[in-house]
């Protein structure tokens, strides 16, 4: 997928159970990736009301907050404002 601006997203079979996170030595979760959105408070009540498993809101230098899909990879979302 390309959306106007070029931006290019790849989706593909997860055969192997391979994940796009890492895990710190205290066992916090870190995303490899993310993605930057104007509003993150209404992303977040779409993805819940989605009933899409999202991890806590936070609102720590920009709002943002995680979710997983479904082969389980953790993904960050940060509002733009």
């Amino acid at each position: 997928m390309e959306n106007e601006e070029g931006i290019k997203i790849l989706l593909q079979q997860n055969e192997d159970n391979l994940n796009s996170h890492f895990v710190y030595p205290n066992g916090a979760l870190q995303s490899s990736y993310g993605f930057m959105v104007d509003d993150a408070e209404s992303a977040y009540q779409y993805f819940i009301d989605k009933g899409i498993k999202v991890g806590e809101f936070f609102d720590y230098q920009g709002k943002s907050f995680s979710f997983y899909d479904p082969d389980g990879n953790f993904i960050e979302i940060w509002g733009l404002s």
